[in-house]
C-alpha cells in the first residue's frame, strides 16, 4: 500500500471545514479546507482482490516431485542426512515464492542423495526454536507474498546454522551453502589446545560437548570474538585470577572464540564478550551477565547464581524466554472482572478486557463474546488464539480487546444494535476491527481458526489494505449526491437535513431499477419532504459496518435528529415501486 494514501486521508480528515451557506454544495462535501490553502481530495483506493487459495502439498508435489519434501514434524528428528530447511508463508502464499522453491528444487536434484531438502510453513518454525511463539517470526510490515524466507542448515548432529543475507541469495549461493554443509565449514573449529596448566580452559567447537555439555561442574563461560589473549588485553581483565577465585566454588572458567568456532545459536549475541553462568544440573537453565563487566561484578555474578535466589532468578529468566500458551486456572469459575485480574497477573501486556472504545492505539481488534450466558471456558480456544497473537508483539500500536456481547452499544449506534438483536440468527459473538483510519470492519470466527489466520487478518487491518474507495467527485451540484467511502461518514454526521441513503452494486441488474426510480423522485416530491438523497456503490467503496448488508441494493433513512436511535433500514423487494419508497420516506418524517 502506498503510504501517501494514508497521509492524504489523514490530512483530508483532520482539517476544518469553511463555513458555507449552501450545505448541499459539492465544494463543502468534497473539500475539507483550512483558511490557508485547499487540500486535494484523497486518491482512489482499489478494492482488495480475492486470491484463489493454492493447496501447499499439491503445489509442491506437482511442481517439484520428490526433490523437495514438506516438513513432517513427527519424523524430522529422525532424519540422518544433513538438512537444508526453508521457512516462509508457504501454506498461504506458496505460488508467490516460486523463486525460492525453484532454487531449492535445482539444489535438491544435484544433492538428492546427500542432503534432505525440506520446506515448511513459517508457523512451523518452532521446530527449530522450541518453546518460542512462531508468530514472533512473522513480519508485520511486509506482505506475506513478498517476504524473504528463513534458511537453516543442520548437520547430522543437529547443529543449527542460519543462512544470512537471504535477500541477495542466488542459485550459486545456495549451492555453496550445500557444499559448506557437506564439508563441515559451516561449523568451524580451532585446534584444541594442549593443557598448559592454566586455570582458564580454552574451548573449541570440537570439544564443546566434552567441556561444557557433559561437564559435571558449574561453568562461567566467556564467549568472545577474539582469542583469549587478545580479549584479555583489550578488556583489561585478568581471567586467570578470576578463575582462581571462583575455583573455591567448584566453578570452571571456560573461554571460547565465537569468530573461529561454531557456537550454539542460543549463546550468540550481537555484542561480545558475553559471560554465561551454566549450572551443572541443567545446561539449558543458563543466564548471562548484564551491564558493564568488571572483575568485581563477575565475581558477584557467580556468587549470586550459587544461591537459591540465584537459581530462582535463572528459572524465571528461562521461563520468560519461553512462550506460554493461555490456560485458565483449574477448578475456578471466572467472570470478566476476575479474568482481567488473572490476565494482569499471569499474562501481562497481551490481550486486554474491553471497557471503552480506545482512542489509542491507532488500531484495535475487539472480540465481543457471550460470556454472561456461556461462560469464559466456552471460548477458551478463541482466547488461546487471541493471546498467542497479542503475545507476539508483532504490531506496534495495535491492541487486542475481549469483552461481553452486551458492550456492542459502546461501539456501534443504538439503532444498529437493536436491529442486530432481531437479525442475529443465534450468533452470539461479534468481532470488530479498527484500522488506522478509524474505519471499522466486522469479521467472523474463521479468522480465529488458526493463529496464523488471525495474523494475516490483523496485518490487513494494520496496513489498512481492506479499505477501498472511489475518489470524491467535484463539479456541479447534484440532486442525488454520489458519495464515497472517503466522505460518507462526514456527509452523514454533518448533514442539516434528513438523509435517504441508497447503497447499490453497479454490476447488479436490480440496482439499475433502483437508480431509475431515484431519478424520478428527485424533483418536487423530495423538495417538499426536505431531505437529502445520497448514493454509494458498494463495489467500489467500503461500507461502514452499520450500513452494510448481505444483499444490495438497500435504503437507509437517517434522521438528522437522534441519528443514533432513529435510523431505519428499508429492504428492497423485487417489485418495489416509486410510490412505496415515497410512502416509506413520508412515514419517517
Amino acid at each position: 500500500m502506498n503510504s501517501s494514501d494514508l497521509d492524504d486521508l489523514d490530512l483530508f480528515q483532520e482539517v476544518t471545514i469553511e463555513n458555507n451557506s449552501d450545505e448541499d454544495s459539492d465544494i463543502e462535501d468534497y473539500f475539507y479546507t483550512c483558511h490557508i490553502r485547499r487540500l486535494p481530495p484523497p486518491h482512489r483506493r482499489q478494492p482488495p482482490t480475492e486470491e484463489k487459495p493454492v493447496n501447499f502439498e499439491n503445489y509442491i508435489e506437482s511442481h517439484y516431485g520428490n526433490s523437495i519434501k514438506i516438513l513432517d514434524r513427527n519424523t524430522f528428528s529422525e532424519i540422518k542426512l544433513p538438512v537444508i530447511i526453508v521457512f516462509n508463508h508457504f501454506r498461504e502464499k506458496c505460488s508467490h515464492h516460486s523463486k525460492w522453491l525453484d532454487m531449492l528444487h535445482k539444489a535438491g536434484l544435484q544433492y538428492k542423495d546427500q542432503i534432505e531438502f525440506i520446506v515448511a510453513d513459517i508457523y512451523d518454525i518452532d521446530i527449530i526454536f522450541p518453546n518460542h511463539n512462531p508468530l514472533n517470526f512473522f513480519c508485520a510490515s511486509e506482505k506475506p507474498e513478498k517476504e524473504t524466507p528463513h534458511i537453516f542448515a543442520l548437520n547430522p548432529k543437529k547443529h543449527l546454522y542460519q543462512h544470512q543475507d537471504v535477500m541477495n541469495t542466488t542459485e550459486e549461493n545456495l549451492l555453496e551453502l550445500c557444499e559448506n554443509l557437506l564439508n563441515g565449514s559451516l561449523y568451524p573449529s580451532q585446534q584444541p589446545r594442549k593443557d598448559d596448566g592454566k586455570l582458564v580452559k580454552i574451548c573449541v567447537h570440537e570439544n564443546y560437548e566434552e567441556m561444557i555439555t557433559k561437564s559435571p561442574r558449574d561453568i562461567l563461560l566467556v564467549v568472545a570474538w577474539d582469542d583469549y589473549e587478545i580479549c584479555s588485553m583489550l578488556k583489561g581483565l585478568n581471567y586467570e585470577k578470576m578463575a582462581q577465585e571462583i575455583q573455591q566454588y567448584n566453578v570452571d572458567l571456560i573461554f571460547i572464540n565465537a569468530a573461529e568456532n561454531y557456537v550454539p545459536m542460543e549463546l550468540r549475541k550481537f555484542s561480545y564478550p558475553v559471560e554465561y553462568f551454566i549450572p551443572h544440573e541443567d545446561k539449558q537453565c543458563f543466564i548471562h551477565s548484564k551491564g558493564y563487566t568488571t572483575p568485581r561484578s563477575l565475581m558477584a555474578f557467580v556468587r549470586d547464581n550459587l544461591t537459591p535466589q540465584g537459581q530462582r532468578l535463572r528459572q524465571q529468566e528461562v521461563a520468560a524466554r519461553k512462550f506460554h500458551h493461555f490456560k485458565l486456572p483449574d477448578n475456578q469459575k471466572m467472570d470478566l472482572e476476575s479474568l482481567e485480574d488473572y490476565l494482569f497477573a499471569k499474562y501481562p501486556k497481551t490481550m486486554k478486557i474491553f471497557h471503552n472504545l480506545p482512542t489509542t492505539p491507532m488500531c484495535a481488534l475487539i472480540f465481543l463474546m457471550d460470556f454472561k450466558n456461556k461462560g469464559i471456558e466456552y471460548y477458551l480456544s478463541y482466547l488461546q488464539t487471541i493471546h498467542q497473537m497479542a503475545a507476539s508483539k508483532a504490531f506496534y500500536s495495535l491492541d487486542f480487546y475481549i469483552g461481553d456481547l452486551c458492550q456492542i452499544n459502546q461501539i456501534l449506534p443504538q439503532w444498529y444494535c437493536k436491529d442486530l438483536e432481531i437479525h442475529n440468527n443465534g450468533h452470539r459473538e461479534f468481532f470488530i476491527a479498527i484500522d488506522r483510519q478509524k474505519w471499522k470492519y466486522k469479521f467472523d470466527a474463521n479468522v480465529l481458526k488458526l493463529p496464523s489466520a488471525l495474523f494475516y487478518y490483523t496485518q490487513k487491518i494494520y496496513l489498512s489494505t481492506l479499505f477501498y474507495s472511489e475518489a470524491p467527485e467535484t463539479g456541479a451540484r447534484q440532486m442525488i449526491k454520489m458519495c464515497t467511502a472517503h466522505n460518507i461518514r462526514h456527509l452523514i454526521t454533518t448533514s442539516k437535513k434528513d438523509i435517504f441513503l441508497t447503497i447499490y452494486r453497479s454490476d447488479c441488474e436490480r440496482s439499475s431499477k433502483v437508480l431509475e426510480y431515484l431519478e424520478e423522485i428527485v424533483g418536487q416530491d423530495i423538495k417538499e419532504m426536505d431531505i437529502r438523497l445520497i448514493k454509494i456503490d458498494a463495489n467500489l467503496n467500503s461500507i461502514p459496518i452499520e450500513y452494510s448488508w448481505s444483499e444490495y441494493p438497500i435504503h437507509y433513512y437517517v434522521s438528522v435528529s437522534h441519528r443514533d436511535e432513529n435510523t431505519c433500514r428499508y429492504s428492497i423487494s423485487l417489485d418495489v415501486s416509486k410510490e412505496e419508497v415515497l410512502s416509506f420516506i413520508a412515514k419517517q418524517k
